[in-house]
Protein backbone atom coordinates (compact mmCIF):
# COMPACT_ATOMS: atom_id res chain seq x y z
CA UNK A 1 0.00 0.00 0.00
CA UNK A 2 0.93 3.36 -0.50
CA UNK A 3 -0.12 6.36 1.23
CA UNK A 4 0.65 10.05 0.55
CA UNK A 5 0.25 12.16 3.56
CA UNK A 6 -0.37 16.31 2.73
CA UNK A 7 0.92 18.39 6.06
CA UNK A 8 -0.31 21.95 6.16
CA UNK A 9 1.30 24.80 5.02
CA UNK A 10 -1.06 26.27 2.94
CA UNK A 11 -3.19 29.36 2.58
CA UNK A 12 -6.52 26.98 3.30
CA UNK A 13 -4.63 25.68 6.69
CA UNK A 14 -3.90 27.61 9.81
CA UNK A 15 -1.68 25.05 12.12
CA UNK A 16 -3.33 25.23 15.99
CA UNK A 17 0.08 23.92 17.19
CA UNK A 18 2.90 26.26 15.27
CA UNK A 19 5.41 25.05 17.88
CA UNK A 20 5.31 20.99 17.20
CA UNK A 21 7.74 20.26 14.62
CA UNK A 22 5.45 18.29 11.90
CA UNK A 23 7.97 15.51 11.15
CA UNK A 24 7.08 11.92 10.44
CA UNK A 25 6.74 10.42 13.52
CA UNK A 26 3.65 13.70 14.30
CA UNK A 27 2.12 12.34 10.87
CA UNK A 28 2.47 8.25 11.56
CA UNK A 29 0.78 9.25 14.93
CA UNK A 30 -2.21 10.93 13.19
CA UNK A 31 -2.55 8.28 10.42
CA UNK A 32 -2.93 5.95 13.48
CA UNK A 33 -6.30 7.80 14.21
CA UNK A 34 -7.29 6.68 10.85
CA UNK A 35 -5.49 3.32 10.84
CA UNK A 36 -4.77 1.82 13.94
CA UNK A 37 -3.24 -1.37 12.45
CA UNK A 38 -1.13 0.82 10.07
CA UNK A 39 2.55 -0.58 10.47
CA UNK A 40 5.79 0.82 9.93
CA UNK A 41 6.62 2.37 6.85
CA UNK A 42 9.34 0.63 4.53
CA UNK A 43 10.27 3.84 3.13
CA UNK A 44 9.35 7.64 3.21
CA UNK A 45 10.11 10.66 1.07
CA UNK A 46 9.11 14.24 2.10
CA UNK A 47 8.90 16.75 -0.37
CA UNK A 48 8.32 20.51 0.41
CA UNK A 49 5.73 22.34 -1.43
CA UNK A 50 3.00 25.19 -0.61
CA UNK A 51 -0.36 24.29 -1.66
CA UNK A 52 -0.15 20.80 -1.93
CA UNK A 53 -3.24 19.47 -1.51
CA UNK A 54 -4.93 18.65 -4.89
CA UNK A 55 -7.84 19.67 -5.67
CA UNK A 56 -10.07 17.67 -8.60
CA UNK A 57 -10.56 19.32 -11.72
CA UNK A 58 -13.75 19.50 -13.26
CA UNK A 59 -14.82 16.04 -15.20
CA UNK A 60 -12.43 13.89 -12.90
CA UNK A 61 -15.62 12.14 -11.69
CA UNK A 62 -16.22 11.27 -14.95
CA UNK A 63 -12.92 10.34 -16.05
CA UNK A 64 -12.70 8.28 -13.22
CA UNK A 65 -15.00 6.63 -13.67
CA UNK A 66 -14.36 5.54 -17.53
CA UNK A 67 -11.18 4.28 -16.30
CA UNK A 68 -12.92 2.18 -14.01
CA UNK A 69 -15.13 0.77 -16.22
CA UNK A 70 -12.29 0.15 -18.70
CA UNK A 71 -10.11 -2.27 -15.87
CA UNK A 72 -9.51 -5.55 -16.89
CA UNK A 73 -11.63 -7.95 -15.06
CA UNK A 74 -10.84 -8.55 -11.52
CA UNK A 75 -9.03 -5.28 -11.24
CA UNK A 76 -9.66 -2.20 -9.62
CA UNK A 77 -8.47 0.59 -8.53
CA UNK A 78 -7.93 2.29 -4.95
CA UNK A 79 -6.68 5.59 -4.48
CA UNK A 80 -6.94 8.98 -3.51
CA UNK A 81 -7.15 9.82 -6.94
CA UNK A 82 -10.19 7.77 -6.94
CA UNK A 83 -11.89 9.01 -3.70
CA UNK A 84 -10.13 12.28 -2.50
CA UNK A 85 -6.82 13.15 -1.20
CA UNK A 86 -7.49 12.66 2.43
CA UNK A 87 -7.13 9.54 4.26
CA UNK A 88 -10.38 10.14 5.62
CA UNK A 89 -12.14 10.22 1.99
CA UNK A 90 -10.10 7.18 0.93
CA UNK A 91 -11.12 4.94 3.72
CA UNK A 92 -15.14 6.58 3.35
CA UNK A 93 -14.55 5.37 -0.38
CA UNK A 94 -13.66 2.38 0.61
CA UNK A 95 -16.55 1.75 2.66
CA UNK A 96 -18.84 2.37 -0.08
CA UNK A 97 -16.59 0.34 -2.24
CA UNK A 98 -16.78 -2.59 -0.33
CA UNK A 99 -20.77 -2.47 0.62
CA UNK A 100 -20.97 -3.05 -3.28
CA UNK A 101 -18.79 -5.87 -3.34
Amino acid sequence: MQLRSFIGDSKLWEDPHPEETKDWAWTEKRLKQWLPALSAPSQTREEISTNAIPRAEMGHRARVHTAVAGLPRNVDWLSNARFGPGVRDVIEGLEEWLAVR
